[in-house]
């Protein structure tokens, strides 16, 4: 039981991983998959200027 919870722990981390590092790496993917909002969608003051 506690090895399930972690080796389901482990994959969950992993897929955040892979997404956060498509965001940094690759933007136009990540804005097409929906793991990034666009600067078209985003408020202004977020946003780099």
């Amino acid at each position: 039981m506690i090895a399930s919870i972690g080796i389901t722990i482990v994959i969950v981390g992993m897929i955040c991983w892979v997404g956060q590092s498509l965001s940094f790496f690759a933007p136009g993917i990540a804005t097409k998959l929906g793991l990034l909002k666009s600067k078209k969608e985003m408020d202004e003051t977020l946003t780099d200027r």
